[in-house]
């Protein structure tokens, strides 16, 4: 009988196995692969994430990211950079890694090729069947991601709306390197509702496009001509002989259960991506801990799963719904949010911010949606369409403030 059963070696489940292993509990971690395993994932961890990770995190530090280029469909780039880094570049497959291993130290049992084919809630103890063994848990914590077998089996599928996206890491001539180097270029309005990015890697290039906008397969939007697109704009031959990896963004900022009898939910099995700008590493690690702390809450007998729910609701959910009103005026009026925010404004500045976790989303939006009123009438300015080809944009064009 273990104290909790873990679904799922991404970081959500990793930084649970970690933090209830740490409180003495017996902890069984499964995942369905091999551990390191490939992850589609640009690889961007914010920097508020920090105090979540613990010291032993800078070795898996590619790049720090100091400063973005923010740009309208390949045109107007405004750059604007941070005194300390708003974002760290991992390689997902060794920082999963990591953290499982992190969690394995602490004693957890990490079991790899595992996959869960079936989930039995009682009132007493779970039952989680695999094609090996079938294992006895007090609670269960399911992490396993967008497409996991969890929130299925277990009824918590709820209304997450998805988007999706198309990326790959290429190699980074040398010829780029000071043009990148500490950077991430983003541009929106590049696709319809959503935007296109190059981070650096070290001596690779995270490159990718990615929508916002529900139901991203029905739409039939062809996110890989977008990104061989986005690629003919960064340096002549970029990309060849590479193929962008597709997975689904669940869309987070509805509330929805993500509790059931014995279970909780965490990271993107939750719905816990950022509806703006598509990163999720913050809080799968952040509704990582929470779940654990909230069985741990449990299992001394004191209100635990309930609570979960409460303080997701209101410290992760009703952010990202936040997020999502900033999404649907960035992204809904890109060429007015671009010359009234960001060009006339200090919108790149306040987004790192909230990267790096020194703003908070409520008090950006609060921002924007004045600045964006003040701007002139939103009627009046066409939704952007699809792109055009233009002339590469380079990192160091355009305005620059700190």
């Amino acid at each position: 009988m273990y104290d909790a059963i873990v679904v799922g070696g991404g970081p959500a489940g990793g930084a649970a196995a970690r933090e209830l292993s740490r409180r003495g509990h017996r902890v069984l971690l499964l995942e369905a692969r091999g551990i390191p395993r490939d992850k589609p994932c640009a690889g961007a961890v914010a920097a508020k994430a920090l105090p979540l990770l613990g010291k032993g995190f800078s070795g898996q530090v590619l790049e720090e990211l100091r400063r973005a280029v923010f740009v309208l469909n390949t045109r107007r780039p405004v750059g604007s950079a941070t005194e300390e880094p708003f974002a760290y570049m991992v390689a997902r497959p060794s920082f999963d890694a990591w953290l499982v291993g992190e969690a394995a130290e602490a004693g957890a049992q990490v079991h790899t090729r595992e996959p869960v084919e079936g989930i039995e809630t009682g009132a007493d103890e779970v039952v989680v069947r695999t094609g090996i063994a079938a294992y006895r848990g007090k609670y269960l914590i399911g992490t396993d991601g967008a497409n996991g077998v969890c929130a299925r089996l277990l009824g918590l599928t709820g209304k997450v709306p998805r988007g999706g996206s198309v990326e790959m890491e290429i190699p980074l001539p040398a010829a780029q390197r000071d043009r990148f180097r500490g950077t991430a270029l983003v541009d929106y309005a590049f696709l319809p509702w959503g935007y296109a990015w190059a981070f650096a890697k070290g001596e690779r290039l995270s490159v990718g496009v990615g929508t916002f906008a529900a139901g991203v397969r029905q739409r039939r939007v062809d996110l890989h001509g977008y990104l061989r697109r986005f690629l003919t704009q960064l340096w002549p031959g970029a990309g060849e002989g590479f193929r962008g990896v597709g997975h689904p963004i669940p869309l987070g900022g509805r509330r929805h259960p993500i509790v059931g009898e014995r279970v909780v939910l965490a990271g993107d099995a939750a719905g816990f991506t950022d509806p703006f700008y598509g990163e999720g590493i913050y809080y799968a690690l952040k509704s990582g801990c929470m779940a654990a702390a909230a069985v741990g809450d449990s299992l001394a007998g004191k209100e635990g799963l309930a609570a979960y729910q409460r303080r997701t609701d209101e410290e992760i959910t009703e952010t990202l719904g936040v997020a999502a009103r900033i999404a649907r005026l960035f992204y809904s009026w890109p060429s007015l949010a671009h010359r009234v925010l960001v060009e006339n404004g200090p919108g790149g500045e306040w987004f790192l911010r909230v990267v790096n976790g020194k703003e908070s989303y409520q008090a950006f939006y609060r921002w924007a949606a004045r600045q964006m009123l003040r701007g002139g009438r939103v009627g009046s300015y066409p939704k952007e369409g699809f792109a055009s080809a233009h002339a590469p944009v380079a990192c160091g064009e355009g305005k620059e403030r700190t």
